[in-house]
């Protein structure tokens, strides 16, 4: 044969890929045909960000209503539980690119404990918000559910990419902060009418954003792969 041996390995390479059930899958296919994991992160996208929301829009103006700080001493308060966001969202990737190396450890199971780890964490230090009585504790917790939320960018937000071939990534990310969108919609909606009914307050729009981020946790370990899409399977 006249053509050169890198070439027909080149040849072989791309018909293989061409027709790998992957490279064929639809977005469609992906949703329907490939079992819960999809769908597991559309949910977790849904809860990280009915809790993500609620503090970012409400943090300021409960400091205001509940300890009588005023809007600018409450907007330096902020700044703490910011830079724990981006410090531990920095540092939850490393640590769950690690973990994942470590004998024993599957890729599913790192995405596990990390979500989990994010929801619960984060909903046990709403629990304590909810019965802060002083603007320190109640610092002390918004910075502790900044932390927590943040472990979820090694869970949710990566497993993204586990789960869906490359030319769909992007669709099932738009897709998921779709849901997640309607989420904080959601939660910043029920904050402002819960907070000023009469007998229940900030305090239950924390445990009741709680009971969210645990049902997530729950919903998430029990449906969440790693495992790459394939057209009919189900993973």
């Amino acid at each position: 044969s006249n053509v050169p041996p890198k070439a027909k390995g080149e040849g072989a390479s791309s018909t293989t890929a061409a027709s790998s059930p992957s490279s064929t899958l639809s977005f469609v296919s992906l949703m329907r045909d490939c079992g819960m994991a999809p769908w597991a992160i559309v949910v977790a996208t849904f809860v990280n960000h009915f809790a993500y929301f609620l503090f970012l829009n409400w943090m300021p103006a409960y400091f205001v209503s509940e300890y009588g700080v005023s809007l600018r001493a409450s907007a330096k308060l902020s700044v703490a539980p910011w830079i724990c966001c981006a410090i531990v969202s920095s540092a939850s990737g490393v640590i769950a690119d690690r973990v994942a190396r470590m004998p024993g450890m599957t890729l599913t199971r790192v995405r596990k404990l990390f979500q989990c780890t994010s929801f619960v964490g984060t909903a046990l230090s709403l629990v304590a918000l909810s019965a802060a009585n002083q603007p320190t504790a109640a610092m002390v917790c918004f910075i502790a559910c900044f932390g927590f939320i943040s472990v979820g960018q090694a869970g949710f937000v990566a497993n993204t990419g586990d789960v869906a071939p490359p030319r769909l990534v992007g669709r099932l990310f738009g897709l998921a902060n779709t849901f997640g969108s309607l989420g904080g919609i959601l939660s910043t909606s029920a904050a402002g009418i819960l907070s000023e009914m009469s007998g229940f307050g900030f305090a239950w729009v924390f445990r009741s954003t709680a009971a969210v981020l645990l049902a997530g946790a729950m919903l998430y370990a029990r449906f969440a792969s790693a495992e790459p899409a394939v057209g009919g399977k189900k993973n």
